[in-house]
């Protein structure tokens, strides 16, 4: 070496190092990659079950509120049926109601009101109001006052009564089924109404009634008036020996074979054993709850 030459190696010691990323290659001898950061996925993962949690919670607390709400507008607006009559209802709830529209050439009156209480599947009571001031011919209207008499004095033997209403109170021209009146209900009252008539009658629906424990083969009808108007209300129907207690030696004995149709009940054999009241108190309840139903003010 010359005189003022300095060995490589100091040049190299002289360097200052400096570290570099270290690349780790993968097992399968890819390229190298650089280690990556979880940070966001962990964010947005939160952030969506939140999401999520606040969504249920507010299906599972609103939903019944705005039911709430809904229900309560029906149940606090009331129906308007002025137009056709003056009567109100105590309460409306769960009732709907129709309008008939007539039909002058089938004689079906156009403005009677009907209000339907559901009771069951395919189960309704009914209430039917006819005002004066909708009836338009003269047969209609003297119709409606013979009606109203027979109400007054508790007519049992009315011929209307066997179709259960006054043709005045029919809203189509379909048949009507067939009732016979067993006995006047007694002590029934109608609450804010003039004059109340309450009867039971067999419901002869098909030709004639089943006597059996199954069929449903009697209903109740409740009439009645305030001011110029005439109330028809009619119950679901009942079994005698079921609903009403009717004895089966006392069916038994009313009985009555019908050729090529089922065992049916003799209607004047019922009315005798109707008779002595013991089955008054029952009828009357029955009464009073389908007045209930349809309380007027």
């Amino acid at each position: 070496m010359e005189g003022n030459q300095r060995p490589l190696s100091d040049f190299i010691s002289s360097i200052e190092q400096v570290d570099a990323p270290v690349e780790i290659p993968d097992q399968d001898g890819q390229k190298p990659q650089k280690k990556k950061n979880n940070s966001f996925i962990i964010i947005v993962s939160v952030l969506l079950v939140l999401i999520v949690g606040v969504g249920i919670y507010y299906f599972f607390t609103s939903k019944p509120e705005e039911e709430e709400i809904q229900n309560n507008a029906l149940v606090e607006e009331p129906i308007n049926v002025s137009e056709y009559t003056d009567i109100e209802l105590g309460d409306y709830e769960g009732l709907t109601v129709e309008v008939s529209e007539g039909n002058q050439e089938e004689g079906l009156v156009n403005g009677i009101v009907t209000f339907k209480k559901e009771m069951g599947e395919k189960e309704y009571e009914y209430m039917k109001i006819v005002n004066k001031k909708v009836l338009i011919t003269d047969k209609q209207l003297k119709d409606f006052e013979d009606t109203r008499k027979d109400i007054v004095a508790k007519n049992i033997n009315a011929k209307w009564l066997t179709a259960g209403e006054h043709y005045l109170f029919l809203t189509s021209s379909a048949g009507t089924p067939v009732y016979n009146p067993l006995m006047i209900i007694k002590g029934v009252v109608y609450p804010n109404a003039d004059y109340t008539f309450a009867v039971l009658s067999l419901a002869n629906n098909q030709e004639y009634t089943k006597a059996d424990k199954e069929s449903d083969n009697y209903q109740i009808f409740v009439y009645s008036i305030k001011g110029e108007n005439i109330i028809n209300l009619k119950s679901v129907g009942g079994n005698l020996i079921i609903d009403l207690g009717l004895l089966e030696e006392e069916s038994k004995k009313c009985e009555k074979e019908i050729p090529n149709y089922w065992i049916s009940y003799d209607a004047e054999c019922l009315k005798k054993i109707f008779k002595d009241g013991k089955y008054d108190s029952i009828a009357k309840q029955q009464a009073d709850e389908l007045i209930n139903h349809f309380s007027i003010k």
